[in-house]
């Protein structure tokens, strides 16, 4: 079930609000009076980077936070007014201006931010949870001891409430079988792409686990193993750079890939290696890779062959657009920039994770359990 709004847009519609709401009061002075709604513009600014600082920077996020700070410049006049307890009784034709000018501005930004509000996906029957590490490719990593710690490493699993290694599949003559899966349901590992975290493939990995599979996705920031230079190597800051690099022609995925490739094998390595700790019962891995991580996909497989029963590259779907994750869903506006619309019947996550499940019983050992009929035919 698809929700109508999810939390990223109520945060962002809270500061265009607020900002809407101060700045109109300018229409509507009747009376000398302590101008309270001149502090609006400092909360919104400061919820505008809190925004950043929780959701990541994006060219929505940025734009906000620069209308809110506009706003905030504008009424600090007014607010230190407000904090000597004196009385307005008239706003000056110009401040009027101005005013009526970011009161537009948010309004204007209040409808980009709903057309371009990503797709709420509420899921049933799976949990989600978050762990933070700190350290090093070279030295290894460790849970982070606080919250407030720099996070080298993130690990989001996405596991079913009720474990089951059964699997209902269609056989060649199109009847449909169940089995179980003779070492285990296989524990799916995955490395997006960098011009997308995590939250950006979530509809798909979601998908995977409603359907019964843990998936275990990383996303690294090393200070040994940085992916880009010049500007902060950080969860907030990585994926806005690339896109932004990718969207202005500098970011060739095709030129980089050799040099792609022994990297995400060493992160497919840690990976596998922190991912031993929720695979108590030893059961089989199983590597999924967006473009940027594909080459990687075999090589990693080879070198752990005893542990991985497969793998599954994510551009051997042409109908899915390479590199972005699922930003039909997840970032509408990104979508937007690459020609793409945004989509809220989750088609495309959806081919995914079927073509990922059919890898999956391709390249595992599965017991066929026998049907009711069968039993019966042996019986007479």
């Amino acid at each position: 079930m698809i929700k109508v709004m999810c939390d990223i847009t109520l945060s962002e519609l809270l500061v265009l609000f607020m900002l809407a709401v101060s700045s109109s009061r300018v229409l509507y002075l009747r009376q000398a009076r302590i101008d309270a709604l001149a502090s609006l513009p400092q909360i919104a600014f400061l919820i505008s980077l809190l925004n950043i600082y929780i959701w990541g920077f994006s060219p929505l996020e940025i734009w906000i936070a620069i209308v809110a700070f506009y706003a905030f410049v504008l009424n600090v006049p007014a607010a230190l007014k407000v904090w000597s307890y004196l009385y307005v009784d008239y706003y000056h034709p110009a401040f009027r201006v101005f005013s009526l000018f970011a009161f537009f501005l948010s309004i204007a930004t209040m409808a980009v931010a709903l057309i371009f509000a990503p797709v709420r996906v509420q899921t049933d029957g799976i949990r989600v949870t978050e762990y933070k590490y700190a350290g090093k490719f070279s030295t290894g990593f460790s849970h982070s001891a606080s919250k407030y710690e720099r996070a080298d490493a993130i690990l989001t699993v996405f596991s079913p409430e009720i474990q089951d290694d059964s699997v209902a599949f269609r056989v060649d003559n199109g009847d449909e079988v169940r089995g179980t899966f003779a070492l285990g349901k296989p524990i799916l590992i995955f490395l997006g792409d960098k011009r997308a975290s995590v939250k950006m493939y979530r509809p798909y990995l979601e998908k995977l686990a409603q359907d019964g599979y843990t998936v275990i996705a990383g996303e690294f920031f090393a200070s040994d193993m940085k992916w880009i230079s010049g500007v902060p190597d950080t969860p907030h800051f990585r994926r806005f750079a690339v896109n932004l690099a990718d969207l202005n022609g500098s970011w060739d995925v095709q030129a980089k890939k050799g040099n792609f490739s022994g990297r995400y094998v060493k992160e497919f390595t840690m990976l596998l290696y922190l991912a031993g700790e929720f695979n108590g019962e030893r059961k089989p891995f199983f590597l999924i890779g967006d473009e940027m991580a594909s080459d990687a996909l075999s090589l990693a497989a080879g070198m752990y062959s005893d542990a991985i029963s497969g793998f599954f590259d994510m551009t051997s779907v042409a109908a899915y657009p390479a590199g972005y994750g699922f930003i039909e869903q997840t970032d509408p506006l990104l979508a937007f920039l690459h020609g793409r619309k945004r989509e809220r019947e989750l088609t495309l996550p959806h081919l995914l994770a079927a073509r990922t499940e059919e890898n999956i019983i391709l390249g595992s050992e599965i017991t066929i359990e026998e049907s009711e009929t069968e039993n019966e035919n042996d019986a007479e």
